[in-house]
């Protein structure tokens, strides 16, 4: 978004988009105005950036819609703001330090935009004024200048802003109540519940983690608190696992990613189970005791099916082996 066009720092209103799934460059809606030295963060599949300088020291922000191709307004930042140390982290934009005051001063001020509140707010200043530094979700800053062309070794941390993941809400874990106030001197209780059902997204047994995250008005983050769940494997389960391998032309057996494993019940009809090989051509699964027929199927390749018993309590394996589709030297893309 924006920045220097060239070694004379020719500002710029680009928005250039990268994908990583084709590895290619493309052209987005170009930026409000022509701007450099901004800062700018992901945030629940947006694009949020605020501040930096042009034919002026700006204290506008906006919001890029990737999948609408365009840019909307947000609340001014509280002061101009350009070559901040930036990131995001707790669903906040961060921005600390940077050059204020119409480029005359060099400030530790730190803000952050909260998408959810749709407003700025304070947070606890730097120890060290920089600019043109670099920072991290944690929330870390690293180095900078203090003055032009003077360059620093100081680094510092904002504790409590460490979740950097996409946040979303955990089928198995509800908390309530979903906001709380809470007066000086006093204290409030969230009821957190577990739920280990397949309704609730739970299908196999193990170790289940989750973070309860909080957001609070007040300038001092509030640490999150982890929650692990152990769900136990039911005494009449078993475990059925395996390996899908594929015959080459050279006799050589090679692991098939990707293939589709089909369980299906014989013993009650209507009921299955659909999962995948890993890239080693593993598979494994809990599922109740009783008689299936296991399906392993992917393009290219030659489906096997085979009946299996799976005892209470034990670990089935099954492997598979399958022969391609089409002649040697027109299979290899099924590997």
């Amino acid at each position: 978004m924006g920045g220097c066009s060239d070694g004379s720092c020719t500002d710029s209103d680009s928005t250039v988009i990268f994908d990583p799934a084709t590895g290619s460059f493309s052209t987005g809606h170009a930026y409000p105005h022509v701007v450099s030295w901004m800062s700018c963060g992901g945030i629940s599949g947006g694009v949020y950036c605020a501040g930096g300088v042009g034919e002026t020291e700006y204290t506008d922000a906006y919001r890029y819609d990737p999948a609408g191709d365009s840019w909307e307004p947000l609340p001014d930042l509280p002061v101009d703001l350009w070559g901040s140390q930036y990131t995001t982290a707790n669903g906040l934009l961060v921005l600390a330090g940077g050059v204020t005051g119409g480029s005359t001063s060099v400030t530790n001020r730190t803000v952050g935009y909260d998408p959810a509140a749709g407003a700025w707010q304070d947070l606890p200043n730097a120890q060290f004024s920089r600019y043109r530094g670099a920072a991290a979700c944690g929330a870390y800053k690293i180095g900078g200048s203090p003055t032009s062309f003077v360059g620093s070794k100081e680094t510092e941390q904002l504790p409590g802003l460490d979740r950097c993941a996409e946040e979303g809400d955990v089928s198995w874990l509800s908390e309530a109540p979903a906001s709380v106030t809470v007066p000086a001197g006093a204290s409030r209780t969230v009821t957190v519940s577990l739920t280990a059902t397949a309704e609730a997204g739970v299908d196999q047994p193990g170790t289940y983690t989750a973070e309860l995250g909080f957001r609070s008005d007040t300038p001092y983050p509030v640490q999150d608190i982890p929650v692990t769940m152990h769900v136990q494997t039911p005494a009449s389960w078993g475990k059925l696992q395996g390996t899908v391998v594929g015959q080459t032309c050279t006799g050589e057996r090679v692991p098939v990613r990707s293939v589709t494993i089909r369980v299906n019940s014989l013993n009650d009809p209507g009921t299955g189970y659909t999962l995948s090989t890993d890239a080693q051509g593993r598979y494994v699964y809990w599922i109740p005791r009783g008689r299936y027929e296991v399906i392993a199927a992917r393009d290219g390749w030659i489906p096997e099916v085979t009946r299996v018993q799976v005892p209470a309590g034990f670990v089935q394996t099954l492997d598979f082996v399958l022969d391609p589709v089409s002649a040697c030297g027109s299979r290899a893309s099924g590997l």
